[in-house]
């Protein structure tokens, strides 16, 4: 009778590597029904796939330097999905945001100042926040989407797995 490795084996592996050998955070989001909120991912609506409380507090740790105000602005502006956007057009900005950080200003002795939010630190990566989300249901424009797992750094999605029922047994 041949073996089977069962999703949930394979699911519940790579989440106790992430986090006992890792040090990733981990959040189970699953919940019966799709529309079900809160579902412990913080966020407002299922259509958002950014983890904003996790985002917050990262940008919060990773830019001391900063006031409140202005990484909660940030924050924010991170969040939204542009409605009519292009989406090369859009991705290369997100990617320019995530690699050479945000420019801000804010007042400070009665001068603007200006500076650069980092959203991750590249200088020190142990100081960015690693998160593996499982069943995290997603509204999309048509369908309903449970990726297994989504990998989270600073609170913003970087990769989603689906994991597949792999059969074993003997080779002929």
């Amino acid at each position: 009778m041949p073996n089977f490795i069962s999703e949930e084996d394979i699911e519940q592996a790579a989440i106790k590597k992430l986090v006992q050998e890792n040090d990733y955070d981990f959040l189970n989001c699953m919940t019966a029904e799709p529309e079900t909120l809160p579902d412990g991912s913080g966020r407002d609506n299922k259509k958002q796939v950014i983890l904003p409380t996790v985002l917050f507090n990262s940008l919060c740790d990773i830019n001391p330097n900063l006031p409140v105000e202005v990484i909660r602005k940030v924050a924010d502006e991170l969040m939204k999905t542009p409605a009519s956007a292009v989406i090369m057009q859009e991705n290369y900005r997100n990617y320019n945001k995530l690699r050479n950080g945000i420019l801000v200003e804010y007042e400070k002795n009665g001068r603007k100042t200006p500076d650069r939010l980092k959203v991750i630190d590249f200088e020190r990566p142990t100081q960015n926040r690693f998160t593996v989300v499982s069943q995290l249901w997603i509204k999309g424009e048509v369908h309903w989407r449970r990726p297994d797992l989504i990998i989270y750094i600073n609170g913003l999605p970087g990769a989603r797995i689906k994991i597949v029922q792999i059969k074993y047994g003997k080779f002929p």
